[in-house]
């Protein structure tokens, strides 16, 4: 698989992060005879056949083999091996692996999107938060973080602005930040991450 790293942040869990340079036709030289998976076969886009390729074709190369993936009812992805959490962009796909607890992770790249809406997504003290030298990357590291928290945490973190409270202590290149998700329980979460000349990818695992 061309293009990518395996990162192992923890000792059950891996993250693999695949620069997708390459069209549909290029994935599918790259997947083989193999059947297709039942998604990509009801895919309307190109974006979403390459992001559908893309993920299988990382599976291929964690697991040694094709892997089925399906989703429960909030859109969360699984597999019989084991856990998974998987995120895209245009340029990247990332997918994280665990043998022994749920894990999230999420890629984003660094434009205007996030700092834009900066407002609608952190609390007033989270946006005070953010170092005015870089407000920009750390709005982009604060986006990736509640992701990666609702990823963990779906039912209990689905309104990003409330559900969801960082300690944005946003240090760079790399760093971590504590979310907080409240729901019918309160659930702590250290959210690492790593930022980059056009993306940051931030990921986690469930707490014992």
């Amino acid at each position: 698989m061309p293009h990518h790293v395996t990162l192992s942040p923890f000792p059950h869990m891996h993250v693999v992060l695949w620069q997708l340079t390459e069209d549909v036709a290029d994935l599918l030289a790259l997947w083989g005879d193999a059947a297709l998976p039942s998604r990509y076969r009801e895919a309307v886009t190109d974006k979403r056949r390459r992001e559908i390729l893309a993920t299988h074709l990382v599976m291929r190369h964690y697991y040694g083999r094709d892997v089925a993936l399906s989703h429960h009812a909030d859109g969360s992805p699984y597999t019989d091996c084991g856990y998974i959490s998987v995120s895209h962009t245009a340029r990247y796909v990332a997918v994280a692996f665990s043998s022994c607890c749920r894990v999230g992770v999420d890629v984003e790249m660094i434009g205007a999107k996030a700092p834009r809406a900066a407002a609608r997504f952190l609390q007033p003290a989270e946006l005070e938060a953010l170092p005015v030298e870089a407000h920009d990357e750390a709005a982009h590291i604060c986006w990736a973080a509640k992701e990666v928290a609702y990823k963990l945490f779906p039912a209990e973190a689905a309104d990003f602005s409330h559900a969801i409270t960082l300690s944005p202590v946003v240090h760079r290149p790399h760093g971590s930040l504590t979310a907080r998700i409240s729901g019918a329980a309160l659930h702590t979460v250290t959210v690492w991450y790593s930022l980059c000349d056009e993306y940051v990818l931030a990921y986690a695992q469930e707490p014992a």
